[in-house]
């Protein structure tokens, strides 16, 4: 389900590749309509049909990880950051402004739904530090480029993809800056059982635990 949160919208390319691959929208669409004995509303369009799993996933997620009832619900927040620190390694461009929004709202939930004990603290932590690592580009008109594809192959000699490199960096806006107003970030006693477990898992590596 994180998977969903990462997925950019559909644009115009991946619509004409997929005409040139000789995928037929017609054939696909007549296959799902309704018949005269089954008068369902038009389906929608792919954009519409994309937005309602995103928004399903979202609600779904908010729901599973922000709660603070259930004796599942610290074992939903920490499935939760594991899933998204593994994305991390794969990307951390969200994509466009509705799954940045949507990963926003999931993160959130995640530090809302956190108690604090061992578990939940742990979460909140990988939270905090994905919250500075997950982030999209605010595009200006006329400017574009693939900052984070041009980062991965070294910045090239190309002093032009470097400098279209450095000012898409500074158009990044990252998740931090929707979560920086959270309550947890003021909850002193977060902080001290967050303190006493980065502590303790230090000691423990050094072998002193």
């Amino acid at each position: 389900l994180v998977q969903v949160l990462f997925d950019a919208p559909r644009n115009d390319d991946d619509e004409n590749e997929d005409n040139e691959n000789g995928h037929d929208d017609a054939t696909d669409t007549n296959e799902s309509l309704p018949t005269d004995h089954d008068p369902d509303p038009p389906l929608s369009d792919d954009d519409d049909t994309e937005d309602d799993v995103l928004d399903s996933t979202v609600d779904f997620l908010v729901t599973v990880v922000s709660s603070k009832m259930s004796t599942e619900a610290a074992s939903h927040r920490s499935s939760t950051c594991f899933a998204l620190n593994t994305q991390r390694s794969i990307r951390t461009n969200v994509g466009g402004r509705a799954h940045f929004d949507a990963l926003c709202q999931v993160m959130g939930a995640v530090l809302t739904g956190c108690g604090r004990g061992e578990a939940d603290v742990s979460s909140a932590k990988t939270i905090m530090m994905l919250a500075n690592t997950f982030y999209y580009t605010e595009k200006r008109e006329g400017e574009g480029g693939d900052a984070q594809g041009t980062e991965e192959r070294g910045g090239d000699e190309d002093p032009q993809a470097a400098a279209s490199a450095t000012n898409d960096r500074k158009q990044r806006i990252y998740v931090k800056s929707r979560l920086i107003n959270h309550p947890i970030w003021n909850d002193e006693t977060f902080w001290d059982q967050a303190l006493f477990q980065c502590i303790s898992e230090s000691l423990a590596r050094t072998g002193i635990l």
